[in-house]
């Protein structure tokens, strides 16, 4: 460890000389057998801005070239299909004796990523790789973040949902109701309640 700490306050005096090092923080080696390796990357396209990148991690990440891309933000559905689009998805879903992963975590995790780049135009570029997933939830073991000062003009090719617009009400009987932008995830209900309007 001590090997490890010199080594670095090496390397930051090559790189960034006069760079204060105020400490080192030293964790437990994490161990999760079993667990897969995923990535979860967020790079910048001069055309659609932010891009949300989801596939298999690990040290082999450039050979598998086994990944999905969507545009934040992402909502669960979004998400659950950005990971249905990968081939690893299968292994998540469980085989033989390995359990699935916690898919709602996993799901959850890329949402929070997505939120992450929408509130902070700052960031250019994000890599969390590996991010074991097992049946436990998700450990990030590795990140990066690339960030630009002046990038807060950043434009997203998909607005974020207009929390702002959600109005709540009372009808006339009392109930109270909300009235809100359509989501997504509101497709089913809309063309049930499409399919029983008359002409």
């Amino acid at each position: 460890v001590q090997q490890a700490a010199e080594g670095m306050l090496t390397l930051v005096e090559q790189k960034k000389p006069g760079a204060r090092v105020q400490g080192f923080s030293v964790q437990e080696m994490a161990k999760r057998p079993g667990a897969h390796e995923i990535i979860i990357g967020v790079i910048s396209d001069a055309i659609f801005g932010p891009v949300i990148l989801f596939g298999q991690g690990g040290t082999e990440v450039e050979v598998v070239k086994d990944s999905a891309m969507a545009l934040p933000p992402l909502n669960m559905n979004l998400a659950r299909d950005m990971v249905s689009r990968t081939r690893i998805s299968r292994l998540l879903a469980g085989y033989r004796s390995r359990q699935a992963v916690d898919m709602e975590q996993l799901c959850l995790t890329l949402m929070k990523v997505s939120q992450l780049v929408v509130d902070m135009p700052e960031i250019m570029e994000l890599d969390i790789n590996p991010l074991w997933s097992d049946e436990r939830g998700v450990l990030a073991l590795d990140a990066r973040i690339r960030v630009a000062r002046d990038n807060g003009n950043r434009q997203l090719a998909i607005r974020p949902y207009p929390k702002q617009l959600e109005e709540r009400f009372d009808t006339r009987s009392g109930r109270q109701v909300l009235l809100r932008p359509i989501r997504p995830e509101d497709e089913p209900r809309h063309h049930e309640f499409i399919s029983r309007l008359s002409p």
